[in-house]
């Protein structure tokens, strides 16, 4: 939506034939910074995800995520990631 900040915002909506389930997935994202980039997403499955990328010297990159799953009954454990990217 706006190239000069990132911003977006998507939409995706799936549906299952031999579960007969429909699901709802939106996401955002928006650069706070020309080299720091936030995305989030939200899930109607109770699923919610962010992930916060920082740039260092235009070619690597250090992403944190983390995940929720607020519809699950009995594994409620977030999940954590880092990752280091080098770019050529």
């Amino acid at each position: 939506m706006n190239p000069l900040t990132q911003t977006a915002i998507a939409t995706q909506v799936k549906h299952s034939l031999s579960l007969k389930e429909t699901g709802v997935t939106i996401g955002a994202q928006h650069a706070f910074f020309p080299e720091t980039l936030l995305k989030a997403r939200f899930d109607s499955s109770g699923k919610v995800g962010a992930l916060i990328q920082q740039g260092f010297w235009q070619r690597f990159f250090v992403t944190m995520a983390g995940e929720m799953d607020f519809g699950a009954t009995d594994d409620k454990i977030p999940k954590v990631g880092v990752s280091m990217t080098l770019r050529p």
